[in-house]
């Protein structure tokens, strides 16, 4: 709620703007709304649509997992693109997405998965299925 403080105390848009690292665009829109609706109108509102497939644990594990590249999973080229992503998440998260190439969720515990066997895994999907594009 800085925003709203900054702006009851009457600075300008571009000082508000680069104290909070924010674009001159983003405060015209934040003065709109607070003109209309004060404060509150500012407050983050719930985040609508779909809620997450992946908790907090298994988006970890897929972080981990492309930190490590491409090429630790398998792959020929240290190059991550939208069928190898898919496939790590499916294998990390156990969640099957939408994406071109296999789909068929590999089964795994949340509470007895080994991260080292996350590699394995993803390796032997390559294999098995000859993604390497």
């Amino acid at each position: 709620m800085r925003a709203a403080e900054l702006l009851d105390q009457g600075r300008s848009g571009a000082e508000i703007a680069r104290m909070l690292g924010v674009s001159d665009e983003s405060v015209r829109r934040w003065r709109r709304v607070w003109e209309k609706g004060g404060a509150d109108a500012l407050r983050r509102r719930p985040a609508i649509g779909s809620p997450p497939k992946l908790d907090d644990i298994q988006v970890e594990r897929v972080r981990t997992a492309l930190e490590q590249g491409a090429q630790a999973h398998g792959f020929e080229a240290d190059l991550w693109t939208l069928e190898r992503v898919g496939l790590v998440v499916e294998v990390a998260s156990t969640t099957t997405h939408s994406c071109p190439g296999p789909s068929s969720p590999t089964p795994a515990s949340p509470s007895t998965h080994q991260p080292h066997r996350t590699n394995e895994k993803i390796s032997s999907r390559v294999r098995h299925h000859g993604i390497d594009s």
